[in-house]
């Protein structure tokens, strides 16, 4: 069947317009100084149905928020705060064999970007919520989504916070990909 040219390449459009707003909403948090800007990485642990077709996973994450750790005792803070997270999720697909025959299913690619909360407990530990649409690829097929994610963080150092997280991922039609999340970050 004939698709025209526009919708064709629907999912690339949609890719590129969701990476430049991406880029332009990190460049305007990364003018103002008292945001605090945090690189995340780390694995992606599926459970529930999505773990019985996907292994464990990758992801990287950017967040900015108005909250850091560990700011200095002389200004009182608000504690609950927005924050802007947007990143990269990435799981392989497993491998089984169905009727004697080899079968692997494929890569799952998903870019999302979300707004949301982050509510700081103390100096050191904060929880955060967000939500907001996403993009998948499955067999170089993009399909929108809807992600959300919880999350709570630990400073370990001024730089270096742990963080672990529910991620959450909802595309029309199909089951929830859900995923416990284990990652490190780096302030800048």
């Amino acid at each position: 069947m004939y698709k025209p040219l526009f919708l064709k390449d629907f999912g690339k459009i949609a890719a590129f317009v969701l990476f430049f707003t991406t880029a332009t909403v990190f460049e305007l948090f990364s003018q103002q100084k008292s945001r605090s800007k945090t690189i995340y990485a780390g694995l992606n642990i599926p459970f529930g149905t999505f773990h019985s077709t996907h292994d464990i996973g990758f992801g990287i994450q950017g967040e900015f928020t108005d909250i850091r750790f560990r700011k200095s005792k002389k200004k009182k803070e608000r504690a609950l705060r927005s924050v802007f997270l947007s990143g990269l999720e990435l799981f392989s697909g497993q491998k089984e064999n169905v009727r004697g025959y080899p079968f692997r299913y494929l890569a799952l690619w998903i870019f999302h970007a979300s707004g949301g909360a982050v509510y700081a407990l103390n100096k050191k530990w904060r929880i955060s919520a967000t939500a907001g649409p996403s993009l998948g690829n499955y067999s170089n097929t993009f399909r929108f989504n809807w992600s959300g994610a919880v999350s709570g963080s630990y400073a370990v150092t001024n730089r270096l916070s742990a963080v672990a997280g529910l991620i959450l991922f909802k595309e029309p039609g199909a089951d929830v990909l859900a995923s416990f999340s284990l990652r490190t970050g780096y302030r800048f």
